[in-house]
């Protein structure tokens, strides 16, 4: 089977299509909430009497606690089932939005923020799980299709709609805003998403668990740490040992993983030449430059351009049309000319529109501004979808699904 076999047109089942959009919802909420805080971080900065800056943490410690719960979820959905992992995750994200919106002081959010982070690296992982753990290789374009609408357009209507709830309401409305979401999700779960038919219950791989969460979590708060370093030198060399221990963890996790009988992480799909391109190499680079894209737009039009956070938020509708436009042609562009052609053709592209967005200034004419948000928008649309959907087409089922083996 070849990735072009992924691009047929066959369509998943009602009951299947079913689930798939519920955990695409789930999905929405979940990128939504990472997407809709970048707009109000002056205003919760002056809330709280700090400096923007000193809410980099709140950030961090989301991203961290993601990394380290998203290796552990395969064991957890092994041990406990899948649906009701994701259940477990959808409330505790729930929990961890109101102590958030409720929080008075930095460490009390910086903690919140911490624990919805480790909720949302398993509504991640085991999401995808639940969405792609039974679909043949010619549903893999028409699932991803789905799943992918969520990554597109949350990180696009978030900063609008954080700038109008930060401006009129609260910024403790963007989390507040995630309880009455989350009972949605769960009630829709319950309906669509069936209990698993198996529960594997196998060893947990501890040694594996430790030296990958630790590897990921010492790795990533260097990267975050060079940030800093950049206006205090004094921070360079914590930096650097942090990234060379954490990437020394990982390198012995890696050999672990290859060794044991019941890894917490299975390696199986690196055997595949498109999942390592998709995710170990030349994908990796790519999503992180259009992902970066709507995080870095909505702080720029405030910081740089003076707008203010509704303001901010609107400017980036051409973005989001930009990636309705595209996302209505893909697939039938991906039959036409394949995956190879399309990513060589569209990485070009979306790089150079994304050096395009930093050369903006506030006195760049408004209509060449809203024609450049608008290309990059769909070519981010296209990229996206043909990296995902590349990423699963020659992983079998077994492996999606992320059984501990």
């Amino acid at each position: 089977m070849t990735v072009s076999d992924a691009a047929s047109p066959a369509q998943p089942s009602s009951s299947s299509r079913a689930a798939v959009l519920t955990v695409a919802g789930v999905f929405f909420l979940l990128l939504l909430d990472s997407s809709i805080l970048n707009t109000s971080l002056p205003q919760v900065a002056r809330s709280m009497g700090v400096q923007p800056l000193a809410l980099s943490p709140t950030i961090t410690g989301y991203l961290l606690a993601s990394v380290v719960a998203m290796p552990l979820s395969g064991w957890f959905s092994g041990k406990f089932g899948a649906r009701r992992v994701y259940l477990f995750a959808i409330a505790l994200f729930m929990l961890a939005s109101a102590a958030c919106g409720a929080s008075g002081s930095l460490w009390q959010l910086i903690a919140a923020r911490v624990l919805q982070g480790a909720a949302g690296g398993l509504m991640f992982t085991v999401g995808r799980t639940l969405a792609l753990r039974d679909a043949p290789k010619s549903e893999l374009l028409s699932i991803t299709s789905l799943l992918v609408w969520p990554a597109l357009l949350a990180p696009v209507l978030g900063p609008p709609l954080g700038g109008l709830i930060t401006t009129y309401v609260s910024w403790r409305w963007n989390f507040l805003l995630n309880v009455p979401l989350g009972f949605v999700a769960l009630a829709l779960i319950a309906r669509h998403v069936p209990p698993d038919s198996v529960v594997q219950r196998l060893p947990m791989d501890w040694p594996g668990a430790i030296l990958t969460a630790t590897g990921l979590a010492l790795l990533f708060g260097g990267l975050e740490m060079t940030v800093l370093a950049a206006s205090e030198h004094g921070r360079w060399p914590a930096a650097a040992g942090l990234v060379t221990l954490g990437g020394a963890l990982l390198a012995l996790a890696f050999t672990h993983l290859k060794r044991t009988p019941h890894p917490v992480i299975s390696l199986e799909p690196l055997k595949a030449n498109t999942f390592r391109l998709a995710t170990a190499s030349a994908g990796t680079y790519s999503a992180a430059c259009v992902h970066a894209t709507p995080y870095l737009l909505p702080l720029g039009l405030q910081l740089g351009f003076g707008l203010s956070a509704a303001a901010a938020g609107a400017m980036m509708l051409p973005y989001f049309l930009g990636n309705l436009a595209m996302k209505s042609v893909t697939s039938p562009i991906l039959r036409r000319f394949g995956f190879r052609q399309v990513l060589l053709v569209d990485g070009v592209m979306a790089m150079g529109l994304v050096g395009g967005l930093g050369l903006l200034t506030p006195q760049t004419p408004f209509p060449l501004i809203v024609l450049v948000l608008v290309l990059a928008g769909a070519s981010r649309s296209m990229l996206f979808t043909a990296i995902n959907t590349m990423a699963f087409v020659d992983v079998n089922n077994a492996e999606r699904a992320m059984p501990p083996r």
